[in-house]
């Protein structure tokens, strides 16, 4: 959800500059430094997306259905979400075109 999180206003804007500012990087961008399993803790994955999206009911969704493919691909690189986006790509092109995967160039 981090990769696609855009803020779309000044207060989230706010909320995201004071994450980096505590974390010292951008959860955005470095994602996968959020490793600490306790929930409470200042690098929790959990935390933090919570801290983000905080009580918008759609905020989580609108993180994977706004944003490009390609953005996601390219924030995603670390955290496994690029190869997980490939790896949905290549199965439905599989399904829909057998063929297909041998035609494309990537």
């Amino acid at each position: 959800m981090l990769a696609g999180f855009d803020p779309c206003d000044a207060a989230e804007q706010s909320l995201l500059d004071e994450l980096h500012r505590n974390l010292g990087f951008s959860p955005v961008l470095h994602a996968v430094q959020l490793r600490d399993p306790d929930d409470g803790a200042l690098r929790s994955i959990k935390r933090v997306l919570r801290e983000l999206i905080g009580d918008v009911p759609d905020r989580e969704e609108r993180c994977w259905t706004e944003p490009a493919l390609a953005t996601l691909r390219a924030l995603g690189v670390e955290t496994g979400l690029a190869a997980f986006l490939k790896e949905i790509e290549d199965v439905l092109l599989s399904l829909l075109d057998p063929g297909a995967g041998n035609r494309l160039d990537r």
